[in-house]
Protein backbone atom coordinates (compact mmCIF):
# COMPACT_ATOMS: atom_id res chain seq x y z
CA UNK A 1 0.00 0.00 0.00
CA UNK A 2 2.89 1.64 0.89
CA UNK A 3 4.15 1.71 -2.63
CA UNK A 4 1.42 2.27 -4.27
CA UNK A 5 0.96 5.92 -2.51
CA UNK A 6 4.67 6.76 -3.32
CA UNK A 7 4.04 6.06 -6.88
CA UNK A 8 0.75 7.67 -7.32
CA UNK A 9 2.24 10.89 -5.41
CA UNK A 10 5.45 10.63 -7.83
CA UNK A 11 3.27 9.86 -10.93
CA UNK A 12 1.02 13.35 -9.71
CA UNK A 13 4.42 15.37 -9.21
CA UNK A 14 5.73 14.45 -12.48
CA UNK A 15 2.48 15.05 -14.32
CA UNK A 16 2.33 18.95 -12.61
CA UNK A 17 5.85 19.26 -13.64
CA UNK A 18 5.44 17.90 -17.31
CA UNK A 19 2.28 20.27 -17.70
CA UNK A 20 4.05 23.09 -16.58
CA UNK A 21 6.82 22.85 -18.72
CA UNK A 22 4.58 22.70 -21.37
CA UNK A 23 2.26 25.52 -20.73
CA UNK A 24 5.19 27.92 -20.65
CA UNK A 25 5.93 26.67 -24.54
CA UNK A 26 2.22 25.81 -25.42
CA UNK A 27 0.70 29.01 -27.19
CA UNK A 28 -1.96 30.99 -25.30
CA UNK A 29 -5.21 29.66 -26.67
CA UNK A 30 -7.68 32.93 -27.28
CA UNK A 31 -11.28 31.91 -26.47
CA UNK A 32 -14.47 34.47 -25.68
CA UNK A 33 -13.43 34.28 -22.14
CA UNK A 34 -9.88 35.04 -22.57
CA UNK A 35 -8.82 38.54 -20.86
CA UNK A 36 -7.44 41.39 -22.88
CA UNK A 37 -4.51 43.50 -22.10
CA UNK A 38 -4.54 47.20 -22.12
CA UNK A 39 -1.76 49.81 -24.20
CA UNK A 40 -0.65 53.02 -23.03
CA UNK A 41 -2.86 54.43 -25.19
CA UNK A 42 -6.16 52.63 -23.53
CA UNK A 43 -6.80 49.87 -26.27
CA UNK A 44 -7.43 46.68 -25.42
CA UNK A 45 -5.87 43.54 -26.94
CA UNK A 46 -5.29 39.70 -27.31
CA UNK A 47 -1.85 38.19 -26.69
CA UNK A 48 -1.39 35.27 -28.67
CA UNK A 49 1.32 33.81 -30.81
CA UNK A 50 3.17 35.45 -33.15
CA UNK A 51 0.72 35.46 -36.24
CA UNK A 52 -0.62 37.92 -39.07
CA UNK A 53 -2.89 35.01 -40.90
CA UNK A 54 -6.28 33.58 -40.52
CA UNK A 55 -6.95 29.71 -40.51
CA UNK A 56 -9.16 28.73 -43.53
CA UNK A 57 -11.00 25.00 -44.18
CA UNK A 58 -13.21 23.06 -46.41
CA UNK A 59 -15.21 20.85 -44.95
CA UNK A 60 -17.41 17.47 -45.83
CA UNK A 61 -20.32 16.27 -43.25
CA UNK A 62 -23.19 13.52 -43.03
CA UNK A 63 -26.06 14.73 -40.61
CA UNK A 64 -28.80 11.98 -39.54
CA UNK A 65 -32.63 13.28 -38.72
CA UNK A 66 -32.30 16.74 -40.20
CA UNK A 67 -35.49 19.30 -39.96
CA UNK A 68 -36.61 18.70 -43.06
CA UNK A 69 -37.45 15.38 -42.29
CA UNK A 70 -40.21 16.53 -40.17
CA UNK A 71 -44.14 16.66 -41.09
CA UNK A 72 -45.07 19.31 -39.53
CA UNK A 73 -42.26 21.46 -40.92
CA UNK A 74 -42.07 20.01 -44.62
CA UNK A 75 -45.30 20.38 -45.34
CA UNK A 76 -46.01 23.94 -44.30
CA UNK A 77 -44.09 24.74 -47.56
CA UNK A 78 -45.19 21.65 -49.66
CA UNK A 79 -49.02 21.05 -48.99
CA UNK A 80 -51.07 21.86 -52.06
CA UNK A 81 -54.06 20.14 -54.17
CA UNK A 82 -54.13 17.01 -55.84
CA UNK A 83 -54.75 17.15 -59.70
CA UNK A 84 -54.76 13.83 -61.32
CA UNK A 85 -57.07 12.26 -64.11
CA UNK A 86 -60.04 9.96 -61.88
CA UNK A 87 -58.94 12.15 -58.61
CA UNK A 88 -61.00 14.86 -57.24
CA UNK A 89 -59.06 18.01 -56.44
CA UNK A 90 -58.19 17.86 -52.74
CA UNK A 91 -55.59 19.19 -50.46
CA UNK A 92 -53.09 16.59 -49.28
CA UNK A 93 -50.76 16.12 -46.54
CA UNK A 94 -47.38 14.16 -46.89
CA UNK A 95 -46.53 11.65 -44.28
CA UNK A 96 -42.48 11.02 -44.30
CA UNK A 97 -41.59 7.77 -43.87
CA UNK A 98 -38.23 7.88 -44.31
CA UNK A 99 -34.95 10.21 -45.09
CA UNK A 100 -31.68 9.80 -46.68
CA UNK A 101 -30.25 12.96 -43.46
CA UNK A 102 -27.98 15.87 -44.48
CA UNK A 103 -25.06 15.62 -46.62
CA UNK A 104 -22.70 18.97 -46.51
CA UNK A 105 -19.98 20.66 -48.18
CA UNK A 106 -18.58 24.00 -47.37
CA UNK A 107 -15.70 26.45 -46.73
CA UNK A 108 -14.88 28.35 -43.04
CA UNK A 109 -12.70 30.99 -42.31
CA UNK A 110 -11.46 32.41 -38.89
CA UNK A 111 -12.92 36.16 -38.33
CA UNK A 112 -10.70 36.79 -34.85
CA UNK A 113 -8.92 34.40 -32.93
CA UNK A 114 -12.32 32.56 -31.25
CA UNK A 115 -14.62 32.77 -34.21
CA UNK A 116 -14.97 31.38 -37.99
CA UNK A 117 -17.59 31.76 -40.87
CA UNK A 118 -19.15 28.53 -42.10
CA UNK A 119 -20.46 28.61 -45.54
CA UNK A 120 -22.31 25.58 -46.44
CA UNK A 121 -24.26 23.88 -49.37
CA UNK A 122 -26.73 20.77 -47.95
CA UNK A 123 -28.26 18.39 -49.81
CA UNK A 124 -31.00 16.64 -48.01
CA UNK A 125 -34.25 14.23 -49.10
CA UNK A 126 -37.19 12.24 -48.01
CA UNK A 127 -39.67 10.14 -49.25
CA UNK A 128 -43.53 9.21 -47.93
CA UNK A 129 -46.82 8.72 -48.84
CA UNK A 130 -49.47 11.11 -49.79
CA UNK A 131 -52.78 11.31 -48.00
CA UNK A 132 -55.87 13.68 -48.30
CA UNK A 133 -56.01 16.20 -45.79
CA UNK A 134 -58.12 14.59 -43.19
CA UNK A 135 -56.24 11.07 -43.85
CA UNK A 136 -58.88 9.19 -44.99
CA UNK A 137 -57.48 8.60 -48.30
CA UNK A 138 -54.29 7.58 -49.76
CA UNK A 139 -52.66 9.17 -52.93
CA UNK A 140 -49.56 8.03 -54.05
CA UNK A 141 -46.17 8.27 -53.11
CA UNK A 142 -43.85 11.20 -53.26
CA UNK A 143 -40.30 12.30 -52.88
CA UNK A 144 -38.75 15.87 -51.25
CA UNK A 145 -35.58 17.13 -52.70
CA UNK A 146 -34.16 20.32 -50.58
CA UNK A 147 -31.21 22.26 -51.72
CA UNK A 148 -30.06 24.64 -48.96
CA UNK A 149 -27.45 27.29 -48.31
CA UNK A 150 -26.47 27.95 -44.13
CA UNK A 151 -24.02 30.53 -43.76
CA UNK A 152 -23.68 30.44 -39.36
CA UNK A 153 -21.15 31.60 -37.28
CA UNK A 154 -18.74 29.20 -35.21
CA UNK A 155 -17.75 29.96 -31.64
CA UNK A 156 -14.60 27.95 -30.40
CA UNK A 157 -15.27 27.80 -26.59
CA UNK A 158 -11.95 26.20 -25.72
CA UNK A 159 -9.64 25.26 -28.42
CA UNK A 160 -5.66 23.75 -28.32
CA UNK A 161 -3.77 22.67 -31.24
CA UNK A 162 -5.64 19.43 -31.49
CA UNK A 163 -9.01 19.83 -29.89
CA UNK A 164 -11.46 22.36 -29.78
CA UNK A 165 -14.86 22.67 -27.75
CA UNK A 166 -17.70 24.81 -29.39
CA UNK A 167 -21.01 26.05 -30.65
CA UNK A 168 -22.71 26.97 -33.87
CA UNK A 169 -26.26 29.04 -35.03
CA UNK A 170 -26.56 30.56 -38.44
CA UNK A 171 -29.62 30.73 -41.13
CA UNK A 172 -29.92 30.38 -44.35
CA UNK A 173 -32.48 29.35 -47.18
CA UNK A 174 -33.35 26.29 -49.03
CA UNK A 175 -35.21 25.68 -52.48
CA UNK A 176 -37.38 22.38 -52.31
CA UNK A 177 -39.49 20.40 -54.42
CA UNK A 178 -41.77 17.82 -53.98
CA UNK A 179 -42.14 15.15 -57.02
CA UNK A 180 -44.80 12.75 -56.70
CA UNK A 181 -43.53 9.36 -58.04
CA UNK A 182 -46.52 8.18 -59.70
CA UNK A 183 -48.59 11.53 -60.52
CA UNK A 184 -48.49 14.41 -62.53
CA UNK A 185 -46.70 17.00 -60.36
CA UNK A 186 -44.14 18.39 -59.26
CA UNK A 187 -44.36 21.13 -56.34
CA UNK A 188 -41.36 23.88 -55.84
CA UNK A 189 -41.24 26.46 -53.07
CA UNK A 190 -38.47 28.43 -51.01
CA UNK A 191 -38.19 27.72 -47.13
CA UNK A 192 -36.36 29.20 -44.42
CA UNK A 193 -33.28 27.02 -42.66
CA UNK A 194 -31.24 26.97 -39.97
CA UNK A 195 -29.30 25.59 -38.07
CA UNK A 196 -28.43 25.64 -33.87
CA UNK A 197 -25.98 23.29 -32.34
CA UNK A 198 -25.10 24.13 -28.92
CA UNK A 199 -22.23 21.66 -28.58
CA UNK A 200 -19.80 20.37 -30.80
CA UNK A 201 -16.38 18.20 -30.68
CA UNK A 202 -13.50 18.96 -33.30
CA UNK A 203 -10.16 16.89 -33.22
CA UNK A 204 -7.73 16.06 -35.32
CA UNK A 205 -3.84 17.65 -36.95
CA UNK A 206 -2.79 20.61 -38.36
CA UNK A 207 -3.88 19.48 -41.08
CA UNK A 208 -6.98 16.94 -41.30
CA UNK A 209 -9.77 17.07 -38.26
CA UNK A 210 -12.67 15.55 -37.95
CA UNK A 211 -15.89 16.51 -35.91
CA UNK A 212 -19.45 15.78 -34.53
CA UNK A 213 -22.23 18.02 -33.36
CA UNK A 214 -25.47 17.81 -32.09
CA UNK A 215 -28.26 20.54 -32.12
CA UNK A 216 -31.42 20.99 -34.22
CA UNK A 217 -31.59 21.91 -38.04
CA UNK A 218 -30.71 21.58 -41.17
CA UNK A 219 -26.91 20.21 -40.19
CA UNK A 220 -28.91 17.32 -38.57
CA UNK A 221 -29.54 16.26 -35.21
CA UNK A 222 -26.14 14.67 -34.80
CA UNK A 223 -23.90 15.44 -37.27
CA UNK A 224 -20.26 14.38 -37.95
CA UNK A 225 -17.57 15.25 -40.81
CA UNK A 226 -13.98 15.89 -41.92
CA UNK A 227 -12.12 19.14 -42.16
CA UNK A 228 -9.33 19.57 -44.43
CA UNK A 229 -7.25 22.24 -43.40
CA UNK A 230 -6.43 24.94 -46.10
CA UNK A 231 -3.07 27.34 -46.54
CA UNK A 232 -3.25 30.01 -44.27
CA UNK A 233 -4.73 33.47 -45.57
CA UNK A 234 -3.14 37.08 -44.60
CA UNK A 235 -4.81 38.63 -42.36
CA UNK A 236 -6.81 41.96 -42.67
CA UNK A 237 -6.72 45.21 -40.76
CA UNK A 238 -8.15 43.55 -37.86
CA UNK A 239 -5.06 41.86 -36.91
CA UNK A 240 -2.60 44.72 -37.04
CA UNK A 241 0.27 43.62 -35.36
CA UNK A 242 2.64 45.98 -33.43
CA UNK A 243 6.58 45.66 -32.90
CA UNK A 244 5.76 44.84 -29.27
CA UNK A 245 7.49 41.66 -28.34
CA UNK A 246 8.03 39.51 -25.68
CA UNK A 247 9.03 35.63 -26.04
CA UNK A 248 7.70 35.47 -29.79
CA UNK A 249 4.16 36.98 -28.92
CA UNK A 250 3.16 40.47 -30.14
CA UNK A 251 0.19 42.94 -29.72
CA UNK A 252 -3.02 41.25 -31.43
CA UNK A 253 -5.75 44.26 -32.66
CA UNK A 254 -9.17 43.25 -33.51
Amino acid sequence: MMNFKRIALLTGILLTCASAASAQHRPRVVTPFTARVVDSLGNKHYIEPLRDQRRNSLFLFYGTAPLISQNGFANRFLSRPYDSPGVRITYTYGDITSSFGSLGIGYSVELIPWLELAIPFIYSSSQGTLYSQDMTRTFDTFTDTWFSLVPNLKINWMATKYFSLYSRAGAGFSLVSRKVDHGNWVQSNMAPAWQLSPIGIEAGSKVVAFFAEAGYGFYGTVSFGLKVKLPNLKSSNKYRATSWSEEGREWIYW
